[in-house]
């Protein structure tokens, strides 16, 4: 079974991430789990082990997203696990040594999204990522 760990704070961010997932349907055999906070993700991350982790990078502090990727990565085991950051940053289309994405990247993110998500290509990086077929019926739709 793959696991996917989804962090946000706001629950209506994680429905709309979590129905991603669930648009692969059963056979991918994907068991999404959910943290609502940094400190939450570490102990499921330890405990779980997921195969891929989306985090909001602002959440109950400023920078939470990115302290906690920080701790992520000094865990051995988690070293090369992907992570992708899920933003509304305003600064997300800048490119910049300051800018959130750089941030991010230079924080140990493997990947930087930003909302409004784009179905498609996510469905697309997920599949790449994962290992998992897109169905054919949800192939059709995105076109």
């Amino acid at each position: 079974m793959t696991k996917v760990l989804i962090v946000d704070d706001l629950e209506s961010n994680r429905y709309v991430l979590k129905t991603l997932f669930k648009l692969f349907g059963p056979k991918a055999d994907i068991s999404v789990l959910e943290a609502s906070s940094g400190v939450t993700s570490v102990e499921i991350i330890r405990n779980e082990k997921p195969d891929l982790i989306l985090m909001d990078i602002k959440m109950e502090r400023e920078d939470s997203g990115i302290e906690v990727v920080k701790l992520i990565r000094s865990i051995p085991e988690f070293r090369d696990t992907p992570i992708w950051a899920v933003t509304a940053q305003a600064m997300a289309a800048h490119d910049g040594n300051d800018s959130d994405r750089d941030r991010c990247l230079k924080a140990g993110f493997t990947k930087y999204i930003t909302k409004p998500i784009n179905q498609a290509e996510m469905i697309q990086d997920i599949s790449r990522t994962l290992g998992v077929a897109i169905p054919d019926r949800l192939r059709e739709r995105l076109g």
